[in-house]
């Protein structure tokens, strides 16, 4: 008696699972989601948190016209209002603490698991869909969607797209329902472009399973496109041309069609494989070699007929399954299409563009595995247990690639051994040198340069090389960044940095004629800059010019009127020297 409740005892936990239900099934969901992303909520902000959330000062308030109009958000190949207004009503409750933004972003992809569980409960069994959702949940493919704080319009447009694919599964269709699912296709559009493709599957789905329904979704994912159309051209000002940020974006259509396999491949592989995971991904394939271009088309190959197999498997044996099969797949294509580079991006590849086709992708998976069990029963046992060791796995790659995403100074030192990238090497430099570290900093600074350069790092390189009394690189530096024509966003204030840096270095560490001509030329762009006229009477009153000094000094009083400024002034008209820098 004693041995029999022993055993009962050893295996009551069991009972937490066996028989599997819905409300277990959606619980350890919950529970699984927060155990393997519970170290991340600990993380800091990183990277382009601090563009979004911290530095962007329309973002600590609540304002529809800043969210909706031209911003950091709503730039040159995106508009994302909802998302903006999202990320200022979390700065309104929780300001600078970084946990409460990860606790949210956490609970909002556990929610995109949880719909998607209902989504595949429609079309699997029980087991088949909760192994399916807990994969969506903790692959090591969503930590740059689930830890990374700035792309929370990830989860934001993935809610609203699915739950107006949900509502179009209803038999019933009323104007009430007809109309949510178009305010909810907008919200998705509104939160990320990627939203389109929830109105492609609903098309997809009625077409296939419900046609006498596609027109009404047709019409009303039209009109929500019109809408959106609307208020993007005509609120947000916003076009369709793409942001030049990386070599991808700027390459040309014959290189970026080389470059497909690879991309393909980089997905596939790390799907299979979530072992060298890298943000932010800088790099081209310029030539049609073996290891860059033969090899991974190969395994594209190979992953495309598994996918075919399945497709034909389920011809042969489940034909009632083929729509579904096909449903998934233009789920699973779509998604992977939409970030093939036909349309440049703004990196080459990124974890968490494979948001939306990691879904399809597991729908298909879930078929095949369906198909595999219906026709081998004996091995269900089997695939249970591979199924729970692939997910412990998975679970422990994500749970340490969290500690990657600590901090700003982790993620960058670590990814940048994994990916050779000039962004990376770029934002590596600046946590070096906020660490006082600048020598270091310029290291990864010149490896940004000679890779991409743009008005950002070679200014960032200026102002280094003039801390550290190298005013010839400093002037060569600045020089450059002024020279470059990319439209990155905050391309203005860094060229209005860059005018600043060479101003000074002119004026105090080069030629009094150079400084002249170059401050007589920036005067011309920005001539309510009391700065430069500082500068300006110091150059005149070197060369001699005592009343072109003066005038330039009274330009200055006016416009700056401080100590300094008032001291330039007293010494020039007193003729005395100078030996005033503007601080």
């Amino acid at each position: 008696m004693q041995d029999h409740k022993q055993t009962e005892e050893e295996f009551s936990f069991k009972r937490y699972f066996v028989p599997l239900t819905t409300v277990k099934a959606i619980t350890w969901v919950v529970v699984v989601g927060f155990i393997v992303y519970f170290n991340s909520l600990f993380n800091s902000f990183v990277g382009d948190d601090y563009i979004y959330i911290i530095n962007f000062l329309p973002s600590h308030t609540v304002n529809l016209s800043s969210a909706f109009g031209q911003s950091v958000f709503n730039t040159a190949g995106q508009y994302r209002p909802l998302a903006a207004l999202f990320f200022s009503i979390l700065y309104t409750f929780f300001g600078t603490n970084a946990f409460f933004y990860h606790i949210v972003q956490l609970f909002l992809h556990i929610v995109c698991a949880i719909l998607l569980f209902v989504v595949f409960r429609k079309f699997f069994s029980l087991s088949i869909t909760f192994f399916s959702t807990l994969i969506f949940l903790v692959h090591p493919l969503q930590v740059e969607s689930v830890v990374y704080i700035a792309q929370m319009d990830n989860e934001i447009f993935f809610i609203f797209g699915i739950l107006a694919f949900l509502l179009s599964l209803k038999k019933k269709i009323s104007v009430g329902i007809i109309t949510t699912i178009g305010l909810l296709l907008l919200f998705s559009f509104l939160a990320k472009e990627t939203g389109v493709l929830f109105f492609l599957l609903i098309i997809t789905y009625s077409f296939l399973f419900n046609r006498k329904h596609v027109i009404k979704f047709l019409s009303v994912g039209i009109l929500s496109l019109a809408i959106y159309g609307f208020i993007r051209y005509s609120v947000g000002h916003v076009g369709l041309d793409t942001r030049h940020l990386g070599p991808i974006a700027m390459a040309p259509l014959s290189q970026r069609l080389i470059s497909l396999p690879a991309i393909v491949f980089y997905y596939v592989k790390s799907f299979v494989y979530p072992v060298f995971l890298a943000y932010d991904q800088q790099w081209v394939i310029t030539s049609t070699d073996i290891k860059h271009f033969y090899f991974p088309l190969i395994a594209d190959i190979l992953f495309f007929a598994i996918i075919f197999l399945i497709g034909f498997g389920i011809i042969k044996k489940e034909k009632k399954n083929l729509k579904l099969f096909l449903f998934f797949c233009v789920w699973f294509f779509s998604g992977l299409g939409l970030i093939m580079q036909i349309y440049p991006l703004d990196a080459t590849v990124a974890d968490r563009w494979f948001y939306f086709p990691l879904a399809g992708l597991l729908g298909i998976i879930g078929l095949g595995m369906q198909l595999v069990i219906k026709r081998y029963p004996n091995l269900k046992t089997a695939s249970i247990v591979t199924v729970v060791g692939i997910l412990v796995l998975l679970s422990v790659r994500t749970i340490v690639r969290n500690t990657n995403w600590t901090n700003s100074l982790t993620i960058f030192s670590h990814d940048v051994k994994v990916s050779e990238n000039p962004n990376i090497d770029e934002n590596l430099a600046y946590e070096l040198i906020s660490a006082n570290q600048d020598q270091e900093g310029i290291i990864y600074l010149q490896k940004s340069v000679e890779a991409l350069p743009d008005s950002s790092n070679l200014y960032d390189l200026g102002i280094l090389y003039e801390k550290s009394h190298a005013y010839i690189k400093a002037e060569y530096y600045y020089s450059l960044s002024l020279a470059q024509k990319d439209r990155s966003y905050g391309q203005n204030e860094v060229r209005k940095n860059a005018y600043d840096g060479l101003a000074r270095v002119l004026t105090f560490h080069d030629n009094p004629e150079n400084a002249k001509k170059f401050l007589d030329s920036a005067l011309k762009v920005y001539p309510q800059d009391g700065s430069y006229w500082v500068y300006l009477a110091i150059v005149d009153y070197t060369l001699g010019d005592q009343n072109e000094s003066l005038a330039a000094a009274e330009k200055a009083k006016t416009l700056l009127n401080n100590s300094t400024v008032n001291l330039l002034y007293y010494r020039i008209v007193n003729k005395k020297p100078l030996n005033v820098r503007l601080q």
